[in-house]
């Protein structure tokens, strides 16, 4: 049995036990789940080693966070002086630490945004996929082999969304129906570009669809506000499933 079947199997379970729906099962057991410890962000100057090879790369710095070889290179200084820098001015509150690296030490913003979000992780003041408003958000992406084009015509028509959310979890279904009851759509906004946008429980979602050459798409589905990292671990698994099967149905000319 695969882990993703033994997985179906203990949400099975527990919902039968509890008489909870599928998805409410879902998100407690992965929420009960074990994490993978999570590889520390490399602090301080990296020091040359006798065995290392030329031009070898830094470890893979987490999403979100900036590498302390980008430090470098943009204000002249490594992550572990931004660190004590921060560590003195001693903010908790991210905008006004970013603030002080930009008024008081010259960096520039965005730069100073993503120092700011790397010690506040680095210091456990920031979870991964958490915002600055203490909210988290998670991100999904998919190409798709079609146009643009037939992209929004087929997410804006009821039936073959209804296709294409046949295997979908029964939230993401609710949801996204409920949005275009509500008159929402994929609205083409500008040449090459489409977007829709609505509300899931306490939640934004936002689908953003870019046309690329070769008559292909850029599907995004973005979820922001959300409670915790159990959330955004089950609106990951429900927006993949969906846009995979997306991507299947284009790729077999459904």
């Amino acid at each position: 049995m695969t882990q993703a079947a033994k997985l179906k199997a203990v949400i099975r379970a527990r919902a039968r036990k509890t008489g909870e729906s599928y998805t409410a099962a879902r998100r407690h057991v992965l929420a009960g789940k074990p994490r993978p410890a999570r590889v520390a962000t490399p602090t301080g100057t990296p020091k040359p080693t006798a065995g290392k090879p030329a031009g070898a790369k830094e470890p893979r710095v987490p999403r979100g966070e900036l590498s302390n070889k980008t430090a470098i290179k943009s204000t002249g200084h490594d992550l572990e002086y931004w660190f004590k820098v921060l560590d003195r001015f001693g903010a908790e509150n991210h905008t006004k630490a970013a603030d002080y690296l930009y008024s008081e030490h010259k960096v520039k913003a965005w730069h100073g945004q993503m120092i700011t979000v790397t010690w506040e992780r680095a210091r456990g003041l920031r979870q991964e996929n958490q915002s600055c408003n203490g909210t988290f958000q998670v991100s999904v992406s998919r190409a798709i082999e079609a146009p643009l084009e037939w992209i929004v015509d087929f997410i804006n028509d009821a039936k073959s969304r209804k296709e294409w959310l046949k295997t979908a979890s029964p939230a993401l279904v609710r949801a996204l129906e409920d949005a275009f009851a509500a008159g929402k759509s994929l609205e083409v906004r500008k040449a090459g570009y489409a977007r829709m946008r609505y509300k899931w429980l306490s939640s934004v979602v936002e689908l953003r669809a870019t046309g690329k050459p070769g008559a292909k798409t850029s599907l995004v589905a973005d979820s922001s506000d959300l409670p915790d990292a159990s959330a955004v671990a089950i609106r990951r698994e429900d927006f993949s499933h969906a846009l995979d099967r997306l991507r299947d149905l284009t790729a077999s000319g459904a």
